[in-house]
């Protein structure tokens, strides 16, 4: 098992001294520091995995947290045994000027042998559908079913063939819970049941900016519509949520040619078009340019909207900026407290009957279609 440790190795001084500080803070205000964020974590091992293709020669399982399974140990071209480090992009910074070294390191070792082979079988196209492996948290990450959300030990499909609405903002996904309880003497208990969880809808940002306000959907969102108070309510609603915004032509259904995803941090009170900053080219030569200039010159985007505001994504100490109407909340969890209302949508969504919740349950652990 392997585990990402650290990044940045340029700044690890400064890194540290910074966590220190933050760390003793929030010892003081009575809360815990959290580590790197998740988003993160299968960015770092997927530019890894791109890496060392030859060595690890197929999908490493990998739990969306900090560690990584292989059924061996790894001779990379870049390490030993037991550390491993490489360079990435940073994935907050649009124009990719910055590197960061990241270093990985053998973590631990398993000792289920029989668990282990149930893996090897599975990785080499033999195993069977249902077979206990299937339950470990690693397992549901491989594809096709990587493109679950996860959450904690349950897993939801973002696109289900039936959606279940809680409100204009809000769905209800199902999905499934699922851990691998290892015994003595290499026994294991698998323990599979129906989970529910409310879900953001995947919305383009100007529309969940309307509904924070309550406004009407052809209502003006031109910077001379906001003031500082309506910035902060949509600011408070926005904070911590993932967005992503496109970049490239777009088509007639509104799709762009790429996409990049980011945490939001909320509104500025300036418009694209008016929000300037200064850029150096090639000759040396210092140059004013807007956010609107910005993305056609660069990026092959065309801003229709030039007057709206700007949204602050990344990193909080950074000033990166881009136009709201690029931007969508992408399907994930609501995490706040539920009003009645809600709450009772919830509830009567949940409901089913005990018949036919065994059934849905013994139906995935019969076909669960990790290969199809």
């Amino acid at each position: 098992m392997w585990k990402i440790v650290s990044s940045d190795q340029t700044a690890a001084a400064a890194a540290k001294k910074r966590k220190d500080a933050q760390v003793l803070k929030a010892a003081k205000e009575g809360r815990e520091m959290a580590g790197l964020p998740d988003r993160m974590l299968p960015i770092i091992w997927k530019e890894f995995e791109t890496q060392c293709q030859a060595t690890l020669r197929a999908t490493t399982p990998f739990d969306g947290k900090k560690n990584v399974y292989t059924a061996r140990r790894l001779q990379l071209p870049n390490g030993d045994a037991f550390t491993a480090t490489f360079d990435m992009d940073d994935p907050d910074d649009p124009d990719k000027r910055r590197r960061f070294r990241v270093t990985i390191k053998r973590n631990g070792r398993d000792s289920c042998h029989q668990l282990g082979d149930r893996v090897s079988w599975i990785r080499a196209g033999e195993g069977q559908t249902g077979c206990p492996a299937s339950g470990c948290d690693p397992r549901p990450r491989r594809p096709p079913s990587m493109h679950f959300i996860s959450c904690n030990r349950s897993f939801f499909n973002p696109f289900p063939q039936n959606r279940h609405p809680l409100d204009s903002m809000l769905e209800l996904l199902h999905g499934h819970y699922q851990s691998l309880c290892l015994g003595s003497e290499n026994t294991a208990t698998l323990n599979i049941d129906l989970a529910t969880k409310a879900f953001y809808k995947q919305t383009p940002l100007a529309e969940f900016a309307r509904s924070v306000l309550k406004l009407h959907k052809d209502d003006s969102l031109d910077l001379v519509c906001w003031d500082d108070r309506t910035i902060d309510v949509v600011s408070e609603a926005l904070r911590g949520k993932l967005i992503k915004y496109g970049t490239g032509r777009c088509n007639q259904k509104g799709v762009y040619e790429k996409y990049h995803q980011f945490t939001a941090n909320g509104l500025i009170l300036r418009s694209a078009e008016n929000y300037e900053f200064n850029m150096t080219d090639e000759k040396g030569i210092t140059r004013s340019i807007n956010i609107v200039q910005y993305m056609q010159k660069f990026k092959n985007t065309t801003i229709r909207f030039p007057k709206w505001p700007v949204v602050h994504i990344g990193n909080k100490n950074m000033t990166n900026y881009v136009p709201l109407e690029l931007c969508m909340i992408i399907t994930q969890p609501y995490r706040r407290k539920m009003e009645p209302k809600l709450t009772s949508a919830m509830i009567k969504g949940v409901a089913i009957e005990p018949v036919a919740r065994f059934k849905a349950i013994d139906q995935a652990v019969r076909n669960p279609r990790f290969f199809n």
